[in-house]
């Protein structure tokens, strides 16, 4: 009985995770500008909800924020690459390890 429980989360687990890396990989390989602050989008919308005091649904405003799509303030083009001062080697070193390509400079 469990394992039949635990496959379908492990499925689901499967998936979200390849959804992540897509994204990641999405990401990394974008030509756009990255996005450095953002701003929400105010909108005014409806929700139905029972009142407690009586148990009728009832219509109430709610001031919504919503932040997809965002709406870009500051967007600074993709870095070609960073200088990293030689005295910060161990810096560069964990980077190599991280999978970065790392270039020395003479």
């Amino acid at each position: 009985m469990i394992a039949v429980a635990v496959y379908p989360v492990l499925v689901s687990m499967g998936r979200v995770k390849s959804v992540v890396e897509d994204a990641r990989e999405e990401f990394i390989n974008s030509e756009e500008d990255i996005v450095i602050t953002d701003s929400i989008v105010p909108e005014n919308r409806t929700f139905t909800m029972v009142d407690t005091r009586n148990g009728s649904v009832v219509q109430v405003p709610i001031d919504f924020q919503r932040t997809t799509p965002s709406i870009a303030n500051l967007t600074r083009p993709r870095p070609e690459g960073y200088v990293i001062p030689r005295t910060w080697s161990g810096v560069a070193e964990k980077l190599e390890i991280l999978g970065l390509k790392v270039e020395r400079m003479n």
